[in-house]
């Protein structure tokens, strides 16, 4: 990051436009090494997540800041696999904007997410255990609504999730219908954990400032 010099007159306070070369915080969880085109999850290079690991075991390793056990890792998928669904209100909100309406798939899956803080009774829960639950709620439930939402825009009807297959494989069951091919699966597998963190980015300080407002975390 260039160096960026705040220059103020005598009682004045300097700023810096959109922040730029302002720290706002630090992480530990990824680090991205544009120069040398290098991603690291907790020092771990990406390639060897990419190879070795699955979608589900890099998401335990973000929240929890290490890799889980076995028994750890199998007990994580169940609790995801156990939030997959999403309520009936949301497949047609999901119809009627995306499909119907043919709104912005974006501006639908953030409203969608949004709109799940009022089918969750812990949403304005303010301790650690409901925030673990909610985040965990949120990335299963992601899935099912990124695919019932490509699918609305083509006039066809949601497919509900599976409880015996991946994360990522359960998302091409959603989207097309068919049974994953392995390898495809492997490959949504892989593009799920290329894009799961990148450091402190925009998104995420915008998180971050939502959430410091004592908002839900669907919400953020």
């Amino acid at each position: 990051m260039a160096e960026v010099k705040l220059v103020a007159k005598p009682g004045e306070v300097p700023f810096a436009k959109g922040l730029e070369g302002v720290i706002a915080r630090e992480t530990t969880k990824s680090y991205v090494d544009g120069k040398n085109g290098r991603l690291y999850y907790h020092g771990i290079p990406i390639e060897q997540l990419a190879e070795h690991s699955t979608f589900e075991e890099v998401f335990y390793l973000l929240f929890y800041d290490r890799l889980p056990t076995e028994d750890e890792l199998r007990t994580f998928k169940a609790r995801m696999v156990q939030y997959r669904e999403v309520p009936e209100k949301i497949y047609e909100m999901i119809w009627d904007r995306a499909g119907a309406y043919n709104a912005n798939p974006m501006a639908v899956l953030r409203s969608v997410v949004s709109w799940l803080s009022t089918f969750d009774e812990d949403a304005e829960e303010d301790t650690p255990e409901a925030h673990e639950r909610e985040a965990i709620k949120i990335v299963s439930k992601i899935a099912t609504i990124t695919a019932a939402i490509g699918r609305a825009r083509k006039g066809l009807e949601p497919i509900h999730p599976r409880h015996d297959l991946s994360h990522a494989a359960n998302f091409l069951w959603m989207l097309f219908g068919e049974e994953p091919d392995p390898f495809l699966a492997k490959v949504m597998d892989v593009i799920l954990i290329l894009h799961a963190d990148h450091g402190a980015n925009a998104s995420t300080f915008a998180t971050i400032v939502v959430k410091s407002t004592l908002s839900d975390m669907y919400s953020a």
